[in-house]
């Protein structure tokens, strides 16, 4: 079990992924199973067989030395100051922002691996170009989810029916996200992120 968690600790360091949400949505999706004890050996060892391939995939990606074939070109670099080799592994800061895109797009942990295998070849994204490309990947499916009508449409609805329930400081960020879209202003996907969790927390509940 040592040996489990601390494996799951280094793939949730990379992943950006809580260890216990990494362990127990694979166990879950394999054998139907919440708990390791009620795990038999087969099945423990068929658990530790997977951590032991993410870990060692992400000792690969630290040894390589040069560029990663199955990444994209230096055009996920371009605003990167100074540049990013490949072989950087990558940060914190980025994990939890692939992370949160995630929960925005509501997909469990085996689509999100589905994803990066088909974006970089890894079930995570291990090196800071291969984040880049994960995230502009999500980023795009996000924004084609919640286009610019449907967060104006959102933001209207909440200022409208339930404006008694908002903060002073969520009715302010809800007007002024409407005046950026009304001049055609980027929102980057920070604000769109907000505007979920508002309307979570506000409007989709009340209303379901």
């Amino acid at each position: 079990m040592r040996r489990v968690w601390a494996m799951a600790g280094q793939l949730a360091k990379a992943s950006g992924v809580d260890k216990r949400e990494l362990v127990y949505d694979w166990t879950r999706e394999r054998f139907g199973k919440d708990s390791l004890r009620t795990l038999s050996g087969r099945e423990l060892s068929m658990l530790q067989s997977w951590l032991e391939d993410q870990v060692a995939g992400l000792s690969q990606a630290r040894k390589r030395k040069g560029p990663d074939p199955r990444v994209a070109g230096d055009e996920y670099c371009k605003e990167a100051e100074p540049r990013p080799k490949a072989h950087e592994g990558i940060t914190r800061e980025q994990s939890k922002a692939l992370d949160d895109l995630r929960r925005s797009l509501g997909w469990s942990l085996r689509r999100y691996r589905g994803f990066c295998e088909r974006q970089i070849g890894r079930s995570w994204p291990q090196t800071k170009r291969q984040a880049v490309a994960v995230h502009e990947g999500l980023e795009a499916m996000l924004r084609r989810d919640w286009p610019l009508q449907r967060i104006w449409d959102v933001a209207t609805d909440l200022l409208e029916h339930h404006r008694d329930e908002l903060t002073p400081w969520e009715r302010r960020f809800l007007f002024d996200m409407r005046a950026r879209i009304r001049d055609d202003q980027v929102l980057g996907f920070g604000k769109l992120i907000k505007v979920q969790e508002i309307h979570r927390k506000r409007g989709q509940n009340r209303d379901e």
